[in-house]
């Protein structure tokens, strides 16, 4: 079975991502554009990822957390040590697999060459901070499809989606 691996995140005109792990920025349209996405997959994160998730697991997905630190699985959440690993249950579980964060974790799966497309929302905001994480997006995508201009409050922001050129 083929399984797509998307990488989805919220991102910065700077390239940031977070802010003492959590998202700079709270978008309403933005969370339902995330759980529109990936309702139904498996979603790949890191530790603090996951502990930075106000409800977890998230409902609806497979919650696959990333850790040097092997933990027992429990209902809805497996612990994996690599992200072959990580990848191989997804693969298992659900014909999408989605990798959610944080910056570390993206970086192994775009290393790995393991991502097909990626779902952007573009915050057209720059973010200043000594404790910023970011995520600097592989330059050989092509864009298959761009929402309008939106604005919520103070942020304006669009959804696009890529196809990673390999």
């Amino acid at each position: 079975m083929y399984m797509t691996v998307t990488l989805i995140a919220a991102v910065s005109n700077n390239n940031v991502i977070g802010v003492k792990n959590s998202l700079p920025w709270h978008i309403p349209e933005d969370m339902k554009w995330f759980r529109m996405h990936t309702h139904g997959g498996a979603c790949i994160m890191g530790r603090k990822t996951w502990e930075s998730l106000p409800k977890r697991p998230l409902k609806g997905r497979l919650n696959i957390v990333l850790s040097t630190e092997p933990r027992s699985s429990t209902a809805g959440v497996i612990w994996s040590t690599s992200m072959a690993e990580a990848l191989s249950i997804g693969k298992r579980h659900a014909s999408a697999t989605y990798i959610i964060g944080g910056s570390d974790v993206f970086h192994q799966a775009l290393v790995l060459d393991t991502v097909d497309q990626m779902v952007i929302t573009h915050v057209h905001t720059t973010i200043n901070s000594k404790e910023m994480t970011d995520l600097i997006l592989p330059k050989h995508r092509q864009e298959i499809w761009s929402s309008a201009l939106k604005t919520y409050k103070k942020w304006s922001y669009h959804f696009t989606i890529y196809k990673i050129i390999k």
